[in-house]
Order: C-alpha cells, then sequence, then structure tokens
C-alpha cells in the first residue's frame, strides 16, 4: 500500500511488544494518538501465539478507526486496511519497540 492522491488522513501504527502485553497505537501526521488496543504477548505459549496475539491486535486497533459503515463482515486485517484507505485513511509508517535481552 502506497500514499496515493485519495488518502486524506496518513496514520502510523506504533508497537511495543513487551514480555507480558502488547501495545499498540495509531497516530496521525501530527503525532496525535487517534487510538489504541493493549492485548496480552503470552510468550510463554511460543512465537506463533505471540503473532496471532499481534494480528489480532492490529486488527482491533484498525477496527476502531473504520466508520460505523464498515466494516465489512469479512473480518481480516486486508479487508480493515482496504475499508480505511476508502475513507481516506492509510497506514503509512510504521514503529516497532521489541524487549530484548543484550549481552556484553
Amino acid at each position: 500500500m502506497g500514499l496515493n492522491n485519495t488518502v486524506t488522513n496518513p496514520l502510523a501504527l506504533g508497537v511495543d511488544l513487551g514480555g507480558t502485553k502488547i501495545e499498540l497505537v495509531l497516530a496521525d501526521r501530527e503525532g496525535r494518538i487517534i487510538a489504541q488496543q493493549v492485548v496480552r504477548t503470552e510468550a510463554e505459549r511460543g512465537m506463533e501465539a505471540v503473532l496471532a496475539n499481534l494480528y489480532e491486535g492490529i486488527k482491533l486497533l484498525l477496527g476502531q478507526v473504520v466508520t460505523p459503515a464498515g466494516p465489512p463482515a469479512k473480518d481480516d486485517l486486508a479487508t480493515l486496511l482496504q475499508v480505511l484507505q476508502e475513507q481516506g485513511h492509510e497506514v503509512i509508517g510504521l514503529g516497532l519497540g521489541v524487549a530484548a535481552v543484550l549481552s556484553s
């Protein structure tokens, strides 16, 4: 998805992938937070569970921005992104913070 002339409200997605929770935000071009979502990381269940929770968190976050007329019945990330774009929004940036142990 590239920035195009129909996008009137570009958005940035911020993700803080922590040990116990994943915090997600959508911000407008001025940096104002327009939506927030927190989901459990569940790292003890493995990487597949963490990625599934991240995916679900992103869907829930984007769903907060979709106007009441949407989203359509199909509740997947691609559909949410398409509806957002049709409504003049597009995620054009991503920031990701991940907790990690560094060795010296």
